[in-house]
């Protein structure tokens, strides 16, 4: 009985130690919150959800983006530029001679400007000056090397990138409309001029304001004759150069019945017909009519030879419309 109870005893103990050391053990992987944390989780790395590191870089672009834009509006509207390409149409006569005469001016980079009247294109160099206390442009055209004219005019601008763009210039120099001497005026013209035009008296003299408006390009005629032929041999751009003077010309013939004839810093656009050695051919006068040329042409060792009233050139092949000297571009 004795040994019996001291069995049962220390079986007791013994279960009472295991408990007690489970417990301990349960004890001590415990958080203070009561729950057994999960031991494989805590060996994982940390990890940062996406969109906490993206919205930061959202936000400042964000910023940038509106930044820019806003310079750029703002820029648009005080934008006062006389780059770009401008025209002046007005009419003239009435009845059977009413006609309307249309002028261009463009200003590009480079200080080119380029003044064109129907189908002839003047180049040159333009320049920004101080006159008188106001803006001054001066632009100065050239032929062969040398200048054929000189030419000022008061400028001002009005509207901006989201409105129509207007150039309001003062022809100090006749460019368009002469000016008038006060002490010695022509009735009729000045009152013809007078329609055309508003106009300021300054030091004895009357200049005229010419409002230009912005368009999108000079586009001299591009439609072909009705009844357009063409000759394949003749299509491509052929070079006659002056052994003389160093200067020449280049004539291109477009496939689609129109033409480019480029001299020195000028250029004549307009349409031709092709046929047995024959070339009709026209140039477009500001004022919308045609003036119309003929010339005969025949090949010869794969030169283009070029006959007007009597007078033979001979052009060669090339793919540059700028191979002679000397132009502006």
């Amino acid at each position: 009985m004795t040994k019996e109870w001291e069995e049962t005893v220390s079986q007791q103990e013994t279960e009472t130690t295991e408990v007690s050391a489970d417990t301990d053990v349960q004890s001590e992987t415990l958080s203070d919150d009561g729950i057994i944390p999960d031991t494989e989780a805590e060996t994982e790395p940390v990890k940062v959800k996406k969109h906490r590191i993206l919205a930061p870089l959202v936000i400042a672009a964000c910023i940038v983006l509106l930044t820019a834009a806003v310079i750029l509006i703002w820029a648009g509207f005080f934008y006062k530029s006389i780059k770009g390409c401008w025209k002046y149409i007005v009419t003239v006569g009435e009845g059977d001679t009413e006609a309307d005469y249309t002028y261009v001016l463009s200003f590009e980079d480079d200080h080119v400007c380029r003044y064109n009247l129907g189908g002839t294109t003047y180049t040159g160099k333009y320049k920004i000056e101080q006159k008188d206390g106001r803006e001054t442009i001066n632009v100065i055209f050239t032929q062969l090397g040398r200048e054929i004219y000189r030419k000022s005019f008061y400028y001002e601008t009005e509207g901006n990138f989201f409105s129509e763009r207007t150039l309001s210039v003062t022809d100090l120099d006749g460019m368009i409309l002469p000016p008038d001497d006060l002490s010695n005026e022509v009735g009729m013209e000045v009152s013809l001029k007078k329609k055309l035009a508003d106009s300021t008296e300054q030091d004895g003299k009357r200049y005229y304001i010419i409002p230009f408006r912005e368009c999108k390009e000079i586009s001299p005629r591009t439609k072909s004759y009705d009844n357009f032929k063409s000759d394949s041999k003749l299509t491509g751009i052929w070079y006659e150069a002056n052994e003389n003077s160093g200067f020449g010309y280049t004539f291109t013939f477009h496939e689609d019945g129109t033409y480019e004839l480029i001299y020195s810093d000028t250029s004549y656009t307009g349409c031709y017909t092709a046929e047995n050695g024959e070339c009709r051919y026209n140039l477009l006068t500001n004022d919308g009519q045609e003036l119309e040329n003929k010339m005969n042409y025949s090949f010869e060792e794969g030169n283009l030879i070029l006959d007007v009233n009597g007078q033979k050139s001979t052009l060669v092949h090339t793919d540059n419309q700028f191979a002679f000297r000397g132009a502006i571009k």
